[in-house]
């Protein structure tokens, strides 16, 4: 009877080796899709803000053309596409915001996006530029 106990010692040994690789491969497993998750979420708030901060320029555009000649004397040919548009400088931007331009185009040109709008209409649009600093 005692050959069998110290056969049963020897696979317990290995039984809780065994369970302790497995909890370790399951914990690392959990570990990676949390970073993953986490990376990704991350990821996705920077993109939202840049959408945000696309809107506001776009907006902002839109009031200064609706001022006009009364605010610096805005108007379509002011932020052309081929300079690059104008960049817009604020200070509560996130600083993962590292440019935002607006640019400016006349209807039916190259530079006015689908669908065409009417004539003397201009259009508006952002570029953002973020940078993705890791958590």
């Amino acid at each position: 009877m005692s050959e069998c106990k110290l056969k049963n010692r020897g696979v317990a040994l290995f039984v809780v080796l065994g369970t302790i690789f497995v909890v370790i491969i399951l914990a690392n497993i959990a570990l990676n899709l949390m970073i993953s998750q986490s990376r990704f979420t991350h990821h996705k708030v920077i993109r939202i803000q840049a959408e945000y901060a696309a809107w506001a320029a776009i907006n902002y555009a839109n009031e200064m053309l609706r001022l006009g000649t009364a605010n610096a004397g805005w108007d379509a040919a002011s932020c052309p596409a081929a300079l690059g548009g104008c960049p817009l400088a604020f200070g509560d931007f996130p600083p993962t915001i590292t440019s935002v331009n607006i640019i400016l185009a006349q209807s039916n040109t190259a530079d006015c996006p689908s669908p065409p709008a009417p004539l003397g209409v201009t259009c508006i649009s952002a570029q953002v530029q973020y940078a993705s600093i890791n958590p």
